[in-house]
């Protein structure tokens, strides 16, 4: 074989395996949404409104806990008090 046809040949090669890639890559589904971004919904006693409160408890973001994610109380904004509902050490 000629040198010209051997570039020839790899050139349509590579070409095949680029399109190929492609495909597999378009194809492919989305990974599944990370565990952090799980909110359950429970009722917990607030220390400040002294009665039952909704609120949504997730993965801390900054390390390995839970964390209150939105509250009844607070319905328009951020959480705005020293989330005493959800204890940071639990009894063992």
């Amino acid at each position: 074989m000629e040198a010209i046809t051997m570039v020839a040949v790899a050139i349509v090669l590579g070409g095949v395996v680029l399109i190929a890639a492609a495909g597999l890559t378009i194809g492919a589904e989305e990974p599944p949404a990370a565990a952090n971004d799980t909110v359950v919904p429970v009722n917990l006693w607030c220390p400040v409104a002294r009665e039952q409160t909704r609120v949504g408890i997730g993965a801390d973001p900054a390390g390995p806990g839970l964390t209150l994610v939105w509250c009844d109380r607070f319905p328009a904004g951020p959480i705005e008090c020293d989330r005493a509902c959800l204890p940071t050490k639990a009894a063992a």
